[in-house]
């Protein structure tokens, strides 16, 4: 079987909504903490994963039903103390 070969095709950038999260934690700082509002059971933890792409750790707690706060507790080998 033969295939035409394409050659200066670029790759489309891909847009994923995990993505924009990772980029948007990763422009955090050290301490900084954003509202959350879960709109499906155990979505929060999905932030957790979020964060592991970006290379930082976080932190969540409940604060209403349904809304989180999140905190940067560890970025650049940097921990916030507690």
């Amino acid at each position: 079987m033969m295939y035409e070969v394409d050659k200066n095709i670029s790759l489309p950038v891909k847009k994923t909504r995990k993505g924009d999260k990772s980029k948007f934690l990763s422009t955090l700082c050290l301490g900084d903490s954003f509202v959350f509002t879960e709109e499906s059971e155990g979505e929060i933890s999905n932030w957790y994963s979020y964060a592991k792409v970006a290379k930082v750790k976080v932190a969540a707690r409940k604060i209403h039903d349904k809304q989180y706060r999140i905190w940067v507790v560890e970025k650049d080998g940097v921990k916030l103390d507690e």
